[in-house]
């Protein structure tokens, strides 16, 4: 390909004709590499696994919704998307593409018309051989002809329809599951867990069904539950229907706005591995299909397009759980006063307390978006409003003294986007309705076929307020922060790839263990290396160093620098087509005033997915030793469908997990997976009523999913 771009340069092929011409002739002749199609792309669920791990490590938190992104990959492997009609909303909620990916696609659609073939891809920057492979189950292109609407009755009768049912318990027994002492606590139901979905899908046009959960400890059919799960959710979306309808959500679901200074719910990027993939971004509405408990919307909502005008708007009342108090109101005499300190977002309800936070606050929203696209600018302005049926009332601290209170919440944003040659502006500016102002801006830049560039800059001031806001930076509840992003990625060959960023920030005010303005610096690196499917090897490395409060006496408080480094080595051989392992060492160090500690982890994977078989296998064993939970590592793991593990690694141990899946038809695929981790050097695991007494705790999972 490299050589096509020397003799198109060397003629100097500027008319765009001549030069598709040229390139079409050239990949028609080349090896069909890019005809082979596999049940899944391990190629593309790698760039996924690698997307959720990295983002994990770098937010140090599992506090999102994992089952949605691996939902978007199977739902565009039966359903193609259409490379020639997909705007940037839906490439970006593909989550594969980098966002220079999609801003160097649609550049080339723009100038040279419609792809003819998905080979084309390699003419465009960025689309590499590799990563053109593993998106060959995801995409295609079709013609303008073959685009038609489909009556709502057949869509509604016709598709792929599943059933999927899980259970899964820990083995050894938990505190909360035993006999207490009079007035202990302890969890009313069963240690397992269960869960349930049926969903209807027409292509991607339509989509409808009900998820239901019971976590471990909460009561099934008695108590609380006597209606079963405690945990229901169902949706109906009708997408693409036509030119003026886009989107249709009724039941549960997310809005994302911007980039998340107002309403970003659901998973949003981050800082990870891909360094480019910085602004947020991907179709306003997107149904809620998985069990998280906090953080989506209950309504109706709608995308419509009027012209060159796109608009969006939801209303939306749902209970949530939330730490509800009550006092006496002096000035009322005997009236008492009903407020939430906090609302909670672990959807557990297996103690008598926990069941009294249950759905004890009712939350609505609603708001309405408008966007105008004219050529290679967007503008758009948004506004949403937020209403609780009682008041928020915090237990006042320095630290977040700023933060929200009261029952009435407005937030108005403006955001933008414009593509000019190499160069993608983007950004948005929001203002709460105390006065208060947060911007971010960023910037990409395709600085030639194997270098990209990203910069984003960051103001979020301490006074801002919003309910759900999913922002880029390292604090991403939208406030009290300053910084500046900068990333690279390199690919001196097609085998090699260097990516790397940099990103300085500083908080203004107090935070939670800071009692004082602080700031904060990360540096990461990662050096890639691959040969087709046979090999890729990486290493990476990231420091993190921020202030922290080094003691907690109050008389004489004062801040330290505290580091965290990460050096990670990684390789993936695949040995045959079924067969491929796995093996990762990862050293990690943490530094603090006088404490200096360390840890390790290595572990050794084994997938073993015979094609055309219905048996497929993935295992893993990994040993590890850490001196404290202050060097804990991350590390992802393989399970069953709809199901994701990043544990964290800490102390010292290992542990195992064997996935089993099995398809009895073609329509029953039954699946089951153990695990266990072991400690050398305690004799108790967890805390409170989740302790285990022992050093080994093991987990086991059954799942099957009908398709018809």
């Amino acid at each position: 390909m490299d050589k096509f771009y020397d003799i198109a340069a060397m003629f100097e092929l500027k008319a765009p004709i001549l030069k598709r011409c040229l390139f079409l002739a050239l990949i028609f002749t080349l090896p069909p590499w890019l005809n082979a199609q596999e049940e899944y792309s391990n190629g593309a669920e790698s760039l996924l696994r690698d997307l959720v791990e990295s983002f994990v490590e770098s937010t140090e938190s599992e506090a999102f919704d994992f089952n949605t992104l691996y939902e978007r990959l199977e739902r565009y492997y039966h359903s193609p998307l259409d490379l020639n009609a997909a705007g940037e909303g839906d490439l970006l909620d593909m989550l594969i593409f980098s966002d220079l990916q999609i801003f160097n696609l649609i550049s080339y659609r723009n100038n040279y018309g419609d792809l003819i073939d998905v080979r084309e891809l390699q003419a465009i920057p960025g689309f590499e051989p590799d990563f053109i492979r593993s998106l060959l189950p995801f995409v295609r292109v079709r013609g303008e002809g073959q685009r038609f609407q489909r009556p709502l009755s057949e869509m509604l009768t016709t598709g792929r329809t599943e059933w999927f049912a899980r259970v899964e318990r820990v083995v050894e027994e938990r505190r909360g599951y035993t006999d207490g002492d009079e007035g202990q606590s302890r969890y009313l139901g069963n240690p397992y867990r269960y869960y349930t979905r049926f969903r209807h899908q027409h292509l991607n046009r339509l989509s409808y069904g009900i998820t239901a959960e019971k976590d471990p400890g909460e009561p099934f059919f008695e108590d609380v539950n006597k209606h079963g799960f405690d945990f229901y959710s169902a949706h109906f979306h009708l997408r693409d229907q036509s030119r003026f309808l886009q989107d249709l959500v009724i039941g549960d679901y997310h809005v994302s706005l911007g980039q998340g200074l107002v309403m970003h719910s659901g998973f949003g990027r981050g800082k990870s591995a891909f360094v480019t993939n910085i602004s947020r971004g991907g179709r306003a509405l997107r149904p809620h299909t998985s069990v998280a408990e906090f953080g989506f919307n209950r309504g109706i909502a709608a995308n419509v397009n009027i012209g060159n005008y796109n608009i969006t708007a939801f209303a939306s009342s749902l209970r949530v759980d939330g730490s509800v108090r009550e006092e006496e109101d002096d000035l009322a005499g005997d009236d008492i006063t009903r407020f939430f300190t906090s609302l909670q977002q672990s959807g557990l309800h297996r103690t008598p307390t926990e069941i009294a936070n249950k759905n004890a606050i009712r939350h609505s929203s609603g708001g309405l978006a408008i966007k105008r696209t004219m050529g290679n600018l967007s503008l758009g302005v948004h506004a949403v409003y937020n209403h609780f049926d009682i008041p928020q009332s915090r237990n006042i601290r320095p630290y977040h003294q700023f933060y929200f209170s009261g029952t009435d919440l407005i937030n108005v944003g403006m955001e933008y986007r414009y593509l000019f040659r190499n160069f993608n502006f983007f950004g948005e500016t929001a203002i709460s309705d105390n006065g208060a102002v947060a911007t971010i801006n960023g910037l990409l830049i395709g600085l030639h076929r194997t270098v990209s560039l990203a910069l984003l800059q960051r103001h979020l001031s301490v006074k801002y307020q919003a309910i759900y806001p999913n922002v880029f930076g390292e604090n991403s509840v939208g406030n009290n922060e300053s910084g500046f992003y900068a990333g690279i990625e390199l690919r001196p060959t097609n085998r090699i790839t260097v990516s790397s960023y940099v990103d300085f920030w500083e908080h203004p005010w107090l935070r939670f263990r800071t009692d004082a303005p602080s700031r904060g610096n990360e540096w990461f690196v990662r050096f890639n290396y691959r040969i087709r499917r046979q090999l890729s090897f990486y290493a990476q490395y990231r420091i993190k160093q921020r202030e922290q409060n080094k003691t907690e006496d109050l008389a004489l408080r004062t801040m330290e620098l505290e580091s965290r480094e990460n050096l990670r080595f990684h390789l993936a051989l695949n040995v045959t087509p079924d067969l491929e392992l796995r093996t990762r060492f990862e050293q990690s160090w943490y530094n603090f005033g006088d404490r200096r500690e360390s840890g390790f982890l290595v572990f050794q994977d084994v997938l073993y997915r015979p094609l055309g078989s219905p048996f497929s296998m993935t295992a893993r064993l990994s040993f590890f030793d850490t001196e404290s939970f202050n060097t804990r590592i991350y590390a992802y793991e393989n399970d069953v469908l709809y199901s994701f593990s990043i544990p964290p690694f800490f102390d010292r141990g290992y542990r195992y997990y064997v996935n089993l899946r099995y398809r009895i038809v073609r329509n029953l695929t039954l699946e089951g997976r153990v695990s266990q981790t072991r400690y050398r050097n305690r004799d108790q695991i967890g805390s409170g009523l989740e302790t285990i007494d022992g050093n080994t705790r093991t987990d086991l999972k059954f799942q099957f999913r009908y398709v018809f």
